[in-house]
């Protein structure tokens, strides 16, 4: 074989090996692609399911909890009597809490409990049978919070055109017994008159 056949196969073996590793690294070029597409595509499918799970639980965070310790069945006395019963539940996916009053005599009351989208406080709106009265119909929004012990809720009413601030006062006792007291104001929160002071003791 003389000099010029060598070279000649020596040039076509290189391009050979050239040609079989431009191949494989095409190959491995896919294969790698296709591995990160697929560890995109699951990455975009976990956050996709975890943005659902968070839709399906909008309610489910702290700031839905304050009310937690006040949510179930009680039996309410003032003065060691027993004046009422109330039943506290959490409704709407946890949206909003329902109180269900009634007093000694069967007459009731109902509060709805919920967040405004707006100034994101609690509110409560408050309705009993007696409605066409200034104390018949209240709104309150929450203007103190203190973790699993004390809520205040504060709204105003007006009677022969004098204004009274009203607030409600909860305030956990224990696990089993909550402590609500109501009081009004007739100096714009300068002293306050108590005029409900009842402990709730659990069922």
């Amino acid at each position: 074989m003389n000099l010029k056949t060598e070279t000649t196969l020596i040039i076509a073996l290189v391009f050979f090996i050239l040609f079989t590793l431009s191949i494989r690294l095409a190959t491995l070029n896919e294969s790698y692609a296709n591995t990160l597409d697929r560890a995109a595509f699951l990455s975009l499918d976990k956050l996709a399911n975890t943005m659902d799970n968070q839709e399906n639980n909008g309610c489910g965070n702290e700031m839905y909890g304050k009310l937690d310790y006040w949510v179930g069945d009680w039996n309410v006395y003032e003065n060691d009597e027993l004046v009422g019963t109330n039943s506290i539940e959490k409704i709407v996916d946890g949206c909003a809490v329902l109180e269900n009053w009634k007093n000694k005599f069967g007459q009731p009351g109902l509060s709805l409990f919920y967040i405004d989208n707006k100034t994101k406080a609690w509110k409560q709106i408050w309705v009993t049978g007696q409605s066409n009265k200034p104390w018949g119909q209240k709104e309150k929004s929450l203007i103190y919070h203190k973790k699993d012990s004390l809520l205040i809720f504060q709204g105003s009413y007006v009677v022969k055109q004098e204004n009274y601030l009203d607030r409600t006062l909860l305030l956990k006792q224990s696990d089993t017994e909550v402590l609500q007291t109501i009081q009004i104001s007739k100096d714009g929160g300068l002293t306050w008159e108590t005029t409900f002071n009842a402990f709730y003791k659990r069922k």
